[in-house]
């Protein structure tokens, strides 16, 4: 499924962001994201309202290769919200499910409406699903296999054999996301697919406890899968070296939440001293792509990163007037 277009939000309220100046760093973010993907293909970014898209016009002035696209939403974090399609979907039809704020944890009057709203305007047929769904929940790769958390599927109450409409032959169910994550468990933070099959997931340092041992239990999980010839190989990718908690909860720092572009791969960095590892890990995990770390600073601090806030559209899926 060739990519032709990413999709973005604009960050739209203070108070979602709990104030102007945590507000302005997710936007920075936003902007350098958009910025870096227009290198590799055509970027719409999402505004809310006329007022979201003042601000998005003004901070992305003279950014080439992106436009603008004024739909109603409450955050940023399309992903879950959108439309989602996997290797095996069909471009015209992609899967729209119901969406409850994360389990209630979140205002979502709008974002419950969004998917349906974006197939509509893209001229779209959506194939159905009757239960809460969120894009980062799960995975399918090329070779038509699943990769989700028990977790997750748990608190959505959803099992590996009701999610025939994503085309995978087989699933692998990983036990854990990672601590304090409001997705519960959102596989798109722990573990990730390469282009050749393989999988790079997270580990942690063995003093950052309960972290380390659901981490080592996934990975052995996963080599398990790669024994049973369900996965290639599987690489370590460290955690970020900084745990500071921002509001008592430990953000979702993570350089798993990457997002794969035409021949290159966008990664999320937190000017942490671990940045240049995990990019030299994704490097070799990804051979032919550039890799291209781009400061998720600003986002992680609202529960997620690169590819928490994007949803890549494929080849000639488009709003008529981009």
């Amino acid at each position: 499924m060739a990519t032709e277009r990413l999709l973005l939000a604009w960050p739209r309220s203070a108070a979602l962001w709990e104030g102007e100046t945590a507000l302005a760093a997710a936007r920075q973010s936003v902007r350098q994201f958009a910025m870096t993907a227009a290198r590799f293909l055509p970027v719409t970014v999402l505004t809310a309202d006329a007022e979201t898209d003042r601000s998005a016009a003004r901070d992305l002035e003279g950014v080439s290769a992106v436009d603008r696209h004024t739909v109603p939403y409450d955050d940023i974090w399309v992903r879950d919200t959108g439309p989602i399609w996997m290797p095996r979907s069909p471009a015209g039809q992609p899967v729209v499910g119901l969406f409850d704020g994360w389990g209630e944890k979140f205002a979502h009057a709008e974002d419950a409406r969004l998917a349906s709203r974006l197939v509509d305007e893209l001229g779209l047929t959506a194939r159905r699903f009757d239960g809460v769904l969120e894009g980062g929940g799960l995975q399918v790769s090329g070779g038509g296999v699943g990769l989700t958390t028990r977790e997750w599927l748990d608190a959505r109450g959803l099992t590996p054999a009701g999610l025939t409409v994503f085309g995978a032959d087989a699933w692998v169910v990983l036990d854990y996301g990672l601590v304090d994550d409001h997705t519960d468990g959102h596989v798109d933070l722990v573990a990730r697919f390469t282009d050749g099959g393989d999988v790079v997931a997270c580990v942690a340092d063995e003093d950052d406890v309960p972290q380390h041992e659901r981490l080592k239990q996934n990975f052995e999980q996963l080599l398990q899968a790669a024994a049973d010839g369900l996965v290639g190989g599987v690489t370590a990718l460290p955690l970020p070296k900084d745990r500071t908690p921002v509001g008592g909860v430990r953000p979702p720092r993570s350089y798993a939440n990457f997002v794969v572009v035409p021949g290159g791969l966008l990664v999320p960095t937190y000017n942490d001293p671990r940045d240049d590892e995990a990019l030299a890990t994704l490097a070799a995990s990804f051979p032919g792509r550039e890799v291209v770390g781009v400061d998720a600073t600003g986002l992680v601090a609202g529960g997620g990163a690169l590819h928490c806030c994007s949803v890549t559209l494929p080849e000639g899926v488009n709003f008529a007037h981009g």
